[in-house]
Order: structure tokens, then sequence, then C-alpha cells
């Protein structure tokens, strides 16, 4: 039944079709909060997320026009998942995660971050 539901949500754009990976991945997700890690051809985890449910989020992910998600879309091959049980474990365990293994999409934003945050502070004025 889910994947019915799943795939009439997508359908509902008709200009936003997805390709089959992609379906796979969505379809054996976990509906559960936990940990996601987004990996590259070669293994490499080039994104670290976090959701309540985890099958809404890589729908969103998937079904998102921007720029970041765009690229994340085409070098996406597999999502592996850890189940935490609730929301507070999930995002000490994200923090953990982005830290040690510092997947490429959040390295670039928190050095965009960093360097914004690195500036308002050099400024008194």
């Amino acid at each position: 039944i889910e994947k019915v539901i799943i795939s009439d949500t997508i359908k509902k754009d008709p200009k936003r079709q997805l390709e089959p990976k992609l379906l796979d991945i969505i379809e054996s997700a976990p509906t559960k909060t936990g940990v996601y890690y987004m990996h590259r051809k070669n293994g490499k985890i080039i994104y670290v997320g976090k959701s309540k449910n985890i099958k809404k989020r890589l729908i969103q992910h998937f079904t998102n026009d921007n720029k970041k998600s765009k690229k994340i879309q085409l070098e996406v091959v597999s999502v592996s998942y850890e189940e935490t049980g609730n929301d507070l474990i999930a995002q000490l365990k994200e923090s953990q995660e982005i830290k040690q293994l510092k997947p490429i999409w959040w390295r670039s934003w928190c050095c965009r971050v960093n360097s914004c945050l690195a500036l308002s502070f050099s400024n008194p004025g």
C-alpha cells in the first residue's frame, strides 16, 4: 500500500518524475525516526541527515528542485539508515556523524556558515 501512496504523491507533479533508483530508495526507507546516510556509487557518504520519518524526508530530498538537492539526486545510489527511537538521539547522532564523517554536502554548507559567523564576530561595529 505504501508504494502506491508514495508513487501517487510523486506523480501529482507531472514535470517531477523521479528516476527508478530514487523510487527504489524511497520504497525501502523506514517511516521511523533516525539518521540516514546517502552514498555515492563508490560507497562514500555524501550526506548525513536525521528525521522523525526517514521516508518522508527522503521524498523531500528527491523532489526538491534546488541546486543542492538536484546534485544529491544525481550522485546518490543508496541510502542506509540507523533507527534511533526518538528525535533527541537522532539529533545527537546526526551531529556526531557529520563531525566525524564530514560528508561533502555538509562541508560546503558548514564552511559558508562558519565564514559568515567569523565575519560577523570579527566586525564589532
